[in-house]
């Protein structure tokens, strides 16, 4: 992270934030979700989110007694995952994710593995995980998945 970065806690995701991730899946990720796919479907992507979030997997990031976002880390088929990371948008632009992204790269090298990410293809944060040494390893119609490739 930068200085001027704040210090963001993580601790394990509980049942009760399962309100707040639904506001954070709404503030963070709607936009994107509209710009790849058209108007937001409310129905469709609550159904969506019950389905793929188990809060006792996820990390939700504090800055003291604030929540301000999540990630959600898991390894599977030969690698480590970032399948979420998300941050409200009041605190983005701080280098909260960008210190996220490097912890989880560096969890990745430790434990010998690469590290992957699926992102939209219209989504700006794709610039982000280039710059920081991530490469597009395959392309699907609505995302890309990007490995870090960067010594």
């Amino acid at each position: 992270m930068t200085a001027e970065s704040p210090e963001v806690a993580l601790r394990r995701g509980t049942p009760g934030d399962l309100h707040f991730l639904w506001r954070l899946q709404l503030e963070a990720m709607r936009p994107h979700v509209e710009r790849q796919f058209g108007p937001w479907d409310e129905t469709f992507q609550r159904r969506l989110f019950d389905t793929n979030t188990e809060p006792n997997s996820i990390d939700v990031l504090q800055i003291g007694d604030e929540r301000i976002g999540c990630q959600w880390v898991r390894e599977h088929d030969g690698a480590l995952h970032l399948e979420r990371l998300h941050v409200l948008p009041e605190w983005q632009g701080r280098g909260i994710g960008t210190g996220r992204i490097l912890a989880f790269v560096e969890q990745a090298r430790t434990a010998g593995l690469p590290a992957r990410l699926q992102v939209f293809r219209t989504n700006p944060a794709r610039a982000l995980y280039a710059r920081l040494g991530f490469e597009t390893i395959l392309v699907a119609v609505d995302h890309e998945t990007m490995e870090w490739t960067s010594a």
